[in-house]
């Protein structure tokens, strides 16, 4: 395998996409033949240290240069295979993509601090640009952080990995949309925790350590922003965990994996023990941020989200519903069949009678040209542009006549709109108009 040239301080960041591409789409072109033998895990490695070692040597300046679609798509697919060391790798490298002011490596650590300023973290607003980028591909983001905090083997680095991930994108693109999408991804990812064990595929151990992801993150978005009241209810719930289910939060979860073997979960966990969407909907309005997605439940993407776009959807269950707005005096009206891709397919493939007739006019009158002698074709077309001009003249000499009323009179127009009567055969016609 070549090697991968490492370019220097003040390269274009274009030479990383293209270098990253390059080697993403020699990682695609043969994932689908790995296996789990040492040899081929051990190439999965090399292939993203190396993209990590190029993304090191720059620092991003705009998101939408540095995650091109052919870049971001194959990356965000590749941090979802089955190894665990990959997916680690992969979160490395969009740490380093994603921050700009050297903020990761103090959001290594899943932690709570009582006060933000003790992180000495580096916050600028977000520029237009990157907001636009996050409109667009902010839900392959969202769905990648989803599908891989649920990974059920995931070790405590790719826990820790994952949070400074999305603490990244509060701190580095953290807009108001952002920041509303990360608190449904949130609020997502709690419910999916607070499943009855026998109805979860998680383990005890990775719903604790989920649940302290949570807190953690809540805690920092809380901070971030300063809204008194989310600051009082995230406080109030970790209080409330620390008297009475330590295991969810960070200080215990974290610890060695015997803290948690003796750890019962309830079927039903305690509302006092969770972050609640009414509570953060009204504070995040109380500061005047739109809040009216947060009601809304968060549904990642497809599993091969990064090819879909933030409107993709399966063609195939494609169910339109039209259903009109509310009038006063008029009933809203229903369609009187379910509108399905397949029948749109059908309506637009389907030839109507109308069509076959135009079909066979159109083979009528190829054939007529194909076969019919010249002097056919001309007589028949002489006849039809006399029709044409007698119904000309018609019109023009309707035109020419004054208008006359009901009782007989003729009727002259005035002002503006007064016309003056001129012959037809003194009209001045323009030329494309004259036969």
């Amino acid at each position: 395998m070549g090697k991968v040239p490492i370019p220097p301080q003040d390269g274009d960041i274009g030479m990383l996409a293209a270098t990253g591409v390059q080697g993403l789409i020699y990682f695609q072109n043969l994932r689908p033949s790995f296996s789990q033998e040492e040899g081929n895990l051990l190439l999965q490695n090399m292939l993203l240290k190396s993209l990590h070692q190029v993304a090191l040597a720059y620092t991003s300046v705009s998101m939408t240069t540095t995650f091109s679609t052919v870049f971001l798509d194959p990356l965000l697919r590749v941090s979802l295979v089955a190894d665990v060391r990959v997916r680690l790798i992969v979160q490395q490298i969009l740490h380093t993509l994603i921050d700009r002011h050297g903020n990761s490596e103090k959001l290594q650590e899943i932690r709570i601090p009582k006060y933000i300023n003790d992180l000495d973290l580096k916050v600028e607003k977000c520029s237009r640009q990157d907001l636009a980028f996050m409109r667009k591909h902010g839900p392959q983001f969202y769905s990648m952080l989803y599908e891989n905090l649920l990974q059920p083997d995931n070790t405590d680095e790719n826990f820790h990995a994952i949070y400074c991930t999305m603490a990244l994108l509060c701190v580095e693109l953290g807009g108001e949309d952002v920041l509303v999408e990360l608190l449904r991804l949130t609020l997502g990812l709690q419910e999916i925790a607070c499943k009855p064990q026998e109805e979860s595929e998680l383990s005890t151990q990775h719903i604790c350590k989920l649940h302290a992801v949570l807190a953690a993150y809540l805690n920092l978005i809380s901070q971030l922003t300063a809204i008194p009241a989310l600051c009082q209810h995230v406080t109030q719930v970790v209080e409330t965990r620390k008297q009475e289910a330590a295991y969810f939060l960070h200080e215990t979860a974290f610890l060695e994996e015997d803290s948690l073997e003796q750890v019962t979960l309830p079927d039903t966990v305690d509302s006092k023990l969770l972050f609640h969407q009414t509570a953060i909907s009204e504070a995040m309005a109380s500061s005047g941020h739109e809040v009216s997605r947060l009601s809304q439940p968060f549904v990642p993407l497809r599993s091969d989200f990064p090819s879909q776009s933030r409107y993709s959807m399966d063609v195939q269950s494609i169910n339109i519903e039209m259903d009109q707005v509310d009038t006063p005096g008029r009933e809203r009206k229903h369609p009187g069949e379910e509108i399905t891709f397949e029948t749109l397919k059908k309506t637009l493939t389907e030839k109507t009678p109308d069509a076959e007739d135009d079909e066979a006019r159109r083979r009528e009158v190829v054939e007529k040209f194909q076969n019919a002698p010249f002097e056919e074709i001309a007589a028949h077309s002489e006849a039809r542009s006399q029709q044409l001009n007698n119904k000309l003249n018609e019109i023009m000499d309707m035109v020419s006549k004054p208008s006359v009323d009901a009782s007989g009179r003729v009727v002259s127009l005035s002002g503006p709109f007064q016309v003056k009567s001129v012959p037809v055969y003194e009209m001045q016609f323009p030329d494309l108009c004259v036969y």
